[in-house]
């Protein structure tokens, strides 16, 4: 069995330093992978608007700060970059990790965030789609 631990996206505000510190610790203890959110807000749930760190930088970042662990988003939205994009951002992260990234693609639920950042909120699947057979997805679909 592995064992992974998800850093906290927006349950509080978690500045760079102490997700590094919990990354490292995490990966001192034993667990086997760090997952990191990949939203861009979260609004219109009752609570204050609030935006959580920039999934694949701070992927990136962690890849250069650890050294056993796994890393990935839990799970990347296909939603929010087209195809291309994703592959290079994954290939990026996969060699800065040296080999430790794993992909976990979703189709992106929170309609809000889509709309805040301009972008077509899509039928599930559609941009999944679209990054597995490396073609974008259809425009308004």
């Amino acid at each position: 069995m592995r064992i992974g631990i998800q850093l906290p996206e927006v349950e509080r505000h978690v500045p760079w330093l102490e997700h590094l510190a919990m990354a490292r610790a995490a990966e001192a203890v034993g667990f086997d992978s760090i997952w990191v959110g990949d939203h861009l807000l979260y609004r219109g749930d009752g609570r204050p608007e609030r935006g959580p760190w920039e999934a694949w930088t701070l992927l990136a970042a962690l890849a250069a700060a650890t050294e056993r662990v796994d890393l990935g988003p839990l799970v990347a939205c296909a939603g929010f970059h087209p195809p291309g994009l994703v592959a290079k951002m994954a290939a990026t992260v996969a060699e800065i990790s040296e080999g430790r990234f794993v992909l976990a693609l979703g189709a992106g639920w929170n309609e809000p965030e889509f709309s805040a950042f301009g972008l077509p909120f899509d039928q599930p699947g559609v941009a999944v789609r679209g990054i597995l057979h490396d073609r974008p997805a259809p425009a308004g679909r």
